[in-house]
This record gives C-alpha cells, structure tokens and sequence, in this order.
C-alpha cells in the first residue's frame, strides 16, 4: 500500500511522518509522552476540532494506575462470571429433569443444543462480540454519544435478517437427519424438533439481552446480566418442576424447552427496561429509532462474520473431538467428556476476561490513550496467567481425587488422571490466548484472529493431535494435546501480530470509522 506524508506538530515543532493509511487527517495535535516496546508512545487527537476531543490536555494530567486497571478488571471479570456460573447450573437442572424421562429425550435435547449451537448461539455471540467492539470504540471517541444507539440499532437489524434463513436450516436438519437415521430411531429427532421449535422465542431473547448487554458494557455497566441471569434462575427452576415432569403439565422435552425459553425472556425483559428506565433516564447512548441504522451496515457484517465464524470453531473443535474419542472406546468416550467438561469450567475464567478485554481495549483506543491501553494489556496478560496458574494448579493437587467425582468406573478414572496434566496446561495456555483475541477484537481485528485461529488448528492442531493419539498411541491424552497445541499456536501468533502493529494507526482508523458513522 502506497505511503503518504503528513505533517504532525510535535511539541511546538512539525516533522513529517509516514503513514499506511489514507486518511483525511486535517487537524493532528501530538504530545510526546513514555515510550514502550509495545506501544510506540501517546498520541491525543483533535478530528475536525469536533468529533474527536482531547481527555488528556497534558502529560502531567493523571493516568490510572496499574491498580486501577487491575480493580476494574477484576470487577468486570466477575460480574461476566457469574452469568456463565448461574446459566451452567440452570442448563445442569434441565439436564436432570429430562435424563429422568428417558433415554430418548435427553439424547433428542442434546442434539437440539448442538444445533443450537451452531446456529442461533454462535450467531448470537458474534454480535454481541460485534457490538462490544464498535460501541465500545464509539462511546469514548465521539462526543455524541447517541452514535451507540445507531449501532445497537444496526445489529437488531442485522440479526432480524439472519434469523429466518437459520430457521430454515433447523427444519432443514432435522428433516436430513430423519431421513438418513444419524441419530436413531425416529423419536430423538421428534424430541430434538419440538426443542427448537419452542426454544425460538428463548434464543431470540437470549441474542436481544446479549446485543443490550454490549451496549451497556460500552458505558462501563458490566453487572446488568448478571441481575438479570439471578433473576430468571428461580423461574427457570419452577417452571422445569412444574412443565417437564410434574403430574399437572408433564410436557416433557416441550416443558424444559419452555423453561429454557422463559429464562432467557426475563433476562432479555430486564436488560431491556434496564436500558430504558435506568440507563436511559441518564441520558446514555439511545437517541431513539432512526432510519440511519438501515446504511452502512458493511462494517458490521466484517466484524460478525469472522467473530462468527471463529465461534464455530470453538464450538465444532469439540464436537469432532467426541467423535475421535469414540473410536478409543466407550470407556475413553466417557473420560474425554468428563475432560470437556472440566475444561469448559475452568476456562469460564478465561472467557470472561476475554470479554472484558473487548470493550477495555475499545474504550481506552477510542480514547486514545496509548499509555492506558498499554497498561491495561499488561494487567490482563499478568490476570490471564496468575488465573491459568491457579487453575492448573488445583488441578493438578486435585488430580487423584477428582475423577470420583464424576465416574465409579475405574479405567475411566485412570485416563481422566492421567490425562488432567494436559488439561493443567490448557489453563495456563488458554487463559494467554483468550486474553490476546480480547485484545485483538477490542481493536476490531476479528478477522485476523479468525484466520490465524483457522490455520493453527489446521496446521497445528489437527497434525499434533493425529500424531500423538494414533501414531504414539496416546488416545484421549494425544487429542486433548493436539487442542493445546493449537491454542499456543494462536496465543504465539496474535502476540507477535499485536506486537507489530502500528497503534498510532489503529487510533487513527478508529477515528475515521466513527467520524463515517457521524456523518452518515
């Protein structure tokens, strides 16, 4: 890409600088501060003397310190936790009350939420990860505020599009795997089909709280989902002793269907009129509907469709896994899920600092304080590896203890002990490389995550864990490092990727991308 020269006053005199990016830049002022390896140094803008305004006049105006970033961190990373705590022991519930129906329905609502899933939860996930991006960019970048709103506004619209084609291809799935007999007799893809079909009012909810949810994140509420979650969870449990097998309803798979979907109504009633009473009697980010949200959606399908795509990824990983794992026996089929299951707890951790990271990164970059941002990598990077220590850590003392929790069966026992090193160092790695994608989508480079994700699980992941299960013989153990392996790979390469980046340019392209959206 060809270079342009610009002109950037620099403590009272001008020099001339290279950039990568062509942008109508007409009113630059730039204040020499710390310079960092990471970071090149601070820069404070002025765009247009109007959208974009300077929060740090000077260099001895106060940055928040290392602690401050580290209380914020912590607080949003439990206030993100507990969500994901409170949804796994009301998934947990509805799991026993329909396992003590039979067979045939637990194995009917299991594929259900695996279409699921794939589909509405991974579309889902992606605009919220979409929305925590650019609100989060926004809010500190513009000085009108109501440019959230717009694009709250956009992702509704975005989505609404989308919903119907996933529809489509639920019936479409279901209907190929009754026909082609995937999944048994003819009564589990019944089960599976009237699981969705009641679950649809539930997972458009659940997509509408999540969407609110980025938004309020932007203006720095993190604990709106977490009231909400607390909220539903005692109606959540009712209406599964009420629906699914109590002797008044005795709906069955329907009951816990409606169950589920009645939990995600409350969240998504709450954080809605959370938005309107609370957040908008303050002011906040809504100026009310507009027709503005119909242009310019291109920016935000290049963020959804990756974040997307990416979130398939981490979805499917470990599905074809179960599938390997069966071919090891029944034994070892038992043991990997126990393993999935530990490992998807403890990184729940991890998520929720990736998540935090995103809207952390977008506001400080659309602030544009460079040194923040630095500092603030440095707490995460510093919180993901102290969290992935602890975690590896009691897994590791707890290691001869922990399969009886779970299994009586003593050769399930020993690869679930055996294999829990493994696991151990999924934390540590896990924890880096979630922290890094929080970064790099603060930043909005979804994109370049979901490639370099792609091709470490391609190059990666999939060879070393071929390698050690089949050709060393390692079997569950060789799988589980395969998927390590992959994400080290990924933590390694975002590392160097955000290593090399030219931040000045990122504030730079921030800017543009919301003065383009002012202007529309």
């Amino acid at each position: 890409m060809s270079y342009k020269e610009s002109l950037i006053s620099v403590k009272g005199y001008t020099r001339p600088i290279k950039t990568r990016l062509n942008y109508k830049l007409e009113h630059i002022v730039y204040y020499d501060n710390e310079l960092t390896a990471l970071l090149s140094s601070s820069m404070n803008y002025k765009y247009n003397n109007s959208i974009y305004y300077d929060q740090q006049q000077t260099q001895e105006q106060a940055l928040e310190s290392y602690s401050s970033h580290f209380c914020w961190l912590l607080s949003s990373v439990v206030a993100l936790l507990l969500p994901i705590f409170i949804t796994n022991i009301g998934r947990a519930v509805t799991v026993s009350s329909v396992g003590h129906l039979g067979a045939q329905e637990l194995a009917g609502m299991s594929l259900a939420q695996m279409i699921e899933l794939c589909t509405f939860l991974s579309l889902s996930l992606g605009m919220s990860y979409t929305l925590d991006t650019l609100c989060g960019q926004s809010w500190t970048s513009a000085i009108d505020k109501k440019i959230i709103g717009i694009q709250l506004q956009r992702g509704l619209f975005i989505y609404s599009v989308l919903v119907l084609p996933i529809v489509i291809i639920w019936g479409l799935s279901l209907v190929m795997l009754q026909n082609m007999k995937f999944v048994g007799p003819d009564t589990v893809v019944l089960y599976a089909g009237t699981y969705l079909l009641f679950n649809i009012p539930g997972s458009l909810s659940f997509a509408v709280a999540y969407m609110i949810a980025a938004y309020l994140r932007a203006q720095g509420i993190m604990r709106v989902v977490v009231y909400g979650t607390a909220l539903a969870f005692p109606v959540k449990v009712a209406f599964n002793y009420l629906l699914v097998g109590g002797t008044s309803f005795n709906l069955g798979v329907a009951g816990a269907s409606i169950s589920d979907s009645m939990g995600s109504i409350i969240l998504c009633a709450y954080t809605i009129g959370y938005s309107y009473w609370i957040v908008g009697s303050k002011g906040g980010g809504w100026g009310g509907w507009t027709r503005q949200c119909l242009h310019g959606c291109m920016p935000t399908l290049k963020l959804l469709v990756p974040s997307t795509f990416l979130q398939l990824i981490q979805i499917a990983t470990p599905q074809l896994g179960c599938l390997v794992a069966s071919y090891f026996g029944t034994a070892a089929l038992g043991a990997y899920f126990i393993l999935l299951q530990t490992n998807a707890i403890f990184l729940s951790l991890a998520f929720s600092l990736r998540h935090a990271m995103m809207t952390r990164i977008g506001n400080l970059m659309g602030k544009g304080s460079l040194i923040e941002t630095k500092r603030s990598i440095v707490v995460a990077s510093s919180f993901a590896f102290t969290s992935g220590m602890i975690c590896a850590t009691v897994l590791v003392s707890c290691r001869s203890i922990y399969p009886a929790i779970y299994t009586n069966d003593d050769e399930v026992a020993h690869i679930v002990f055996k294999t829990l090193p493994t696991i151990a160092l999924s934390q540590i790695i896990g924890s880096l490389s979630y922290c890094q994608v929080g970064i790099a989508y603060g930043l909005g480079r979804q994109r370049q995550t979901a490639i370099i994700t792609f091709f470490a699980y391609l190059l990666v992941g999939i060879p070393v864990g071929y390698f050690c299960a089949f050709t060393l013989d390692w079997a569950i153990t060789g799988l589980w490092t395969g998927m390590v392996m992959a994400e080290f790979a990924v933590a390694i390469a975002l590392f160097f990727y955000l290593y090399k980046l030219d931040w000045d340019l990122e504030v730079c392209r921030i800017i543009e991308q919301v003065t383009k959206e002012r202007q529309r």
